[in-house]
This record gives structure tokens, sequence and C-alpha cells, in this order.
């Protein structure tokens, strides 16, 4: 069984084998040193399967250097690392805390994810549309009291210094909720798209992830805002380079800088898919508009399916970048 923690200096989730219990390392994340929590297994174990008792946790964070053993790079920053490792040494890179990988047989092929999603969506038609329509409704009653405000004012019912003080804490408010549920909803559109039916419960569940899914999404959109302002071309790139954050928040517990990092490498070569995502995403908004707006209800929950669905393919054939691919391994 694996054994799960958390570096007792960054917080950062760590998980390796049973068999390194009680060996010492350093945290990928901030590289203090830490122990591995659980009993040391018995030294005659450790010799018959060839090891070193007194090895400092190498096969844990696949900080060895031994050249006879079989290497591979890592599928996020490129590096070599043993072919064994739970751990990049590297990028800090935790191999084990997906929980699953998408459809078998799912593909990069946008006519491939859009068959896969569209026959999950017509399995569980009943829960998806209920999580995205109650997500829409949180989001507007918690939108209401900055709309009101924003009348009053208008109307000459509040005055300046009333108005931008409420307006501005309403508007954090109302910021803060939706960040909250947009965390709950990418986790259940991701347990949608592996097979799993999540509780509408687990809408609620993205407090867990507030604070790294606001900074984040506050990158994410000054990027995209900053590059649609100089030209509009650099925040095309940037929104089709980092859509996948937030997925990568609830799905592996990431930090902000590692969310917008694998984001990046993960969408390298990979920008037309994004492309075709966000005009399928277009394509559903106008259809459900033209459906008297009723159809939203029904192609929206469709679309945020198609996304989580997008994110499983890339993660699933990921190959990881190349020497000589002309990218850089990190986004600095």
């Amino acid at each position: 069984m694996p054994i799960e923690f958390s570096c007792p200096e960054c917080g950062k989730l760590l998980s390796t084998g049973d068999d390194k219990a009680g060996r010492s390392a350093k945290c990928p994340g901030c590289s203090a040193p830490i122990t591995v929590p659980g009993t040391p297994p018995s030294a005659s174990l450790a010799d018959a399967r060839g090891e070193d008792s007194r090895n400092s946790g190498d096969d844990q964070f696949a900080d060895g250097n031994r050249g006879d053993e079989v290497r591979r790079p890592c599928p996020v920053c490129g590096e070599l690392i043993l072919a064994r490792a739970q751990v990049c040494r590297f990028c800090g890179e935790q191999f084990s805390r997906s929980s699953g990988g998408g459809p078998v047989g799912l593909t990069t092929d946008m006519d491939v994810i859009w068959q896969r999603t569209w026959a999950t969506y017509k399995e569980n038609l009943g829960i998806t549309v209920a999580l995205v329509l109650l997500s829409g409704v949180i989001n507007f009653v918690a939108s209401l009291p900055q709309n009101g405000l924003r009348a009053a004012f208008d109307r000459g019912l509040l005055e300046p210094v009333a108005f931008f003080p409420s307006f501005g804490a309403a508007l954090l408010t109302g910021w803060a909720v939706q960040f909250w549920i947009s965390a709950g909803l990418a986790r259940c559109m991701l347990k949608l798209a592996r097979g799993d039916t999540p509780e509408v419960s687990e809408l609620f569940s993205g407090a867990r992830w507030f604070w790294r899914t606001t900074g984040s999404s506050i990158v994410f959109f000054l990027a995209v805002y900053v590059g649609l302002a100089l030209c509009i071309a650099p925040g095309i790139l940037a929104a089709l380079a980092l859509w996948p954050y937030l997925y990568f928040i609830v799905d592996d517990d990431d930090g902000v800088t590692d969310s917008l990092n694998r984001a990046f490498n993960l969408t390298k070569g990979n920008y037309v898919l994004g492309l075709q995502l966000g005009l399928y995403t277009v394509g559903l908004g106008i259809v459900g508009v033209a459906m008297c707006c009723v159809g939203l209800v029904f192609t929206m929950p469709l679309a945020s399916l198609l996304s989580a669905m997008t994110y499983l393919a890339l993660r699933q054939n990921y190959r990881g970048p190349r020497a000589d691919d002309g990218y850089d391994d990190r986004m600095v």
C-alpha cells in the first residue's frame, strides 16, 4: 500500500511505497529533509530485495545516481528519472496521485473526444445538467448584490462614497463564489468523464482548492486579457496554452505554479485541439441561445464535459517534451 503524507515544511502532498517507511529524503517541493512516516521494513527483507537498508530515499524521489538503473523521461519536465520512480526529483511530479486516466481508446482526435463525450453525456444526462444548472444558479445568486448596487447607483439612490466600497465587496464575494464552485464543478466533470458518478454534494468541495484556484485563475485571466489588449493573438495563445490549469488543481492537488506549468507543457503542440475545443464551446453556446436560451441548460453541461474529456485525452496521450523540439521544459 502506498504511503501518502505531506511535507511538514511546505505542505506538498507526497506519495511513496510502504517499503520506504522510515527513510530520509529531500522534499521535491522545497528540498527540506523529511522522513517517510511508518515502521521501517526489516533489514532481512531489504536484503532479500537486494536493497541497501541505509539507502537515503533515492528510489522514493528518483534521486538515485546508479547508472545501471533503467531510466525514462518525466512526462512533465522531460528530465531523465528512474523508470520506477513515483516522484520526479526535478519538477516534483507525483505519478501515483492522479485518480485515473480517461476512457480506453481516448485519443487527441476531436472527433473521438466528441463521440466519447456525447456517449457519456447521454448516459449521465440528469446529473450532468443538474450540476451545471446548480452551479449557474449559485453564481447568479452571488451576483445579485453587485447588480442591485449598480442599479441603485445608476438611479441616484446611492452616493459614490457608499457605492464603491459596497460594490467592491460584493464583486469580490461574487468572484470568490465563482472560484469555489468552478473548482467543484471541474472535479465533478472529471469524474463523469472517467466513468464515475459524482454526488451533487461534490459540487461544493471547491473550498479545498479555493486559494489555489483563485491564484491560478487571476494569473490566467491576466495573461489572456493583457495579451488580448496588446495584440489579440498573444491573448489567444495564452488561453490555448494554459486552459487546463484548473484540472491539474482538482485532479492532482497542484499549486498555482505547478498547475500553470503543467498546463503549459501539456498543451505544447496541441494548440489546434484547444482551438477546436473553443470553437465547439462557442458553437454549443450559439445553439443554446438559438433555442430561446433554454437550450443553454443542456448545451453548457455538454461543453463543460467536453472540456474535461479533452483534458483527459491530452494527459492520456502525453509523450513529454523532446530535447530538440525547440521549447523550454518549464514555463518561466
